[in-house]
C-alpha cells in the first residue's frame, strides 16, 4: 500500500474537522462537501496498490462522490439516503483493507501510525453516517434535532471517545443500543491497537 495513503488521508480529515467550523454559515456546506470530497479520494488512493479492492472502490467511490454533492443542492430525502448508502459501502471497504494493512502488516513505521488513527477515524464515520441513517427514518431518536450534517460527527465521535456531554442524547432503543456498540468498539479497537503496536515495536527491535 503506497505510504503517502495514510499521510494524506490524515491530513485532510484534520483540515476538514478544523477549518469547516471557522468558516462562515453561507460557504460551510461547500466547504465541508469539498473536504469530505478530499478524504474520500485519498482514502480510495490507498487501495491503488491492491487492483481487486481498487476495482470495488472506484465502483462505490464515484457514485458516492456524484450522491454527496447531489444531495448538497437537492438534500431531498432519498438522495440523502443514496449518499449515506453509498458512502457506507465505500468507507466499509477502505475501512476493512486499511485495518487488515495496520493489523497484518510486519513492518512499523511513521505511516503505520498514520494509518491505525485514519481506521479509528473511519470507524466513527461509518457511525456518524449511521446515526444520520436513523435521524432520516425516525426524527425522534434523539433528544434534539440536528442542524447540520456536522452535528453527526460530532455525535459520533463524543460517544466513541466514551466522552458523553450529555448536549445530545439518543431516545429510541435502537440508536440507543448503536451508541453503546460505537463506544464498545471504540474502546476495544485501541486496546487492540495498543497491543499491536508494541508486539510490531519488539519484533522491529529484535531485528
Amino acid at each position: 500500500m503506497p505510504r503517502l495513503s495514510f499521510l494524506s488521508m490524515s491530513f485532510w480529515i484534520l483540515l476538514l474537522f478544523l477549518l469547516s467550523p471557522l468558516v462562515s454559515e453561507d460557504w460551510k456546506g461547500w466547504v465541508w462537501h469539498a473536504l469530505f470530497s478530499l478524504v474520500l479520494l485519498s482514502a480510495l488512493s490507498g487501495l491503488v496498490s491492491q487492483r481487486i479492492w481498487f476495482a470495488f472502490g472506484v465502483f462505490c467511490f464515484l457514485p458516492t462522490l456524484i450522491f454527496d454533492w447531489l444531495s448538497f443542492v437537492y438534500p431531498t430525502f432519498w438522495m440523502q439516503i443514496l449518499t449515506l448508502s453509498s458512502a457506507f459501502a465505500f468507507l466499509t471497504l477502505v475501512f476493512f483493507v486499511f485495518a487488515k494493512e495496520v493489523f497484518v502488516s510486519s513492518r512499523f513505521d511513521p505511516d503505520l501510525i498514520f494509518g491505525a488513527v485514519n481506521v479509528y477515524l473511519i470507524l466513527g464515520f461509518l457511525f456518524s453516517l449511521v446515526y444520520n441513517f436513523c435521524f432520516l427514518v425516525l426524527p425522534q431518536a434523539f433528544s434534539k434535532p440536528f442542524v447540520n450534517l456536522q452535528s453527526f460527527f460530532y455525535f459520533s465521535f463524543v460517544t466513541q471517545t466514551t466522552l458523553g456531554f450529555g448536549d445530545i442524547v439518543p431516545v429510541q432503543p435502537i440508536v440507543r443500543n448503536l451508541a453503546v456498540l460505537q463506544a464498545v468498539m471504540g474502546q476495544f479497537y485501541m486496546a487492540t491497537l495498543v497491543a499491536g503496536l508494541v508486539s510490531k515495536i519488539r519484533q522491529s527491535a529484535k531485528g
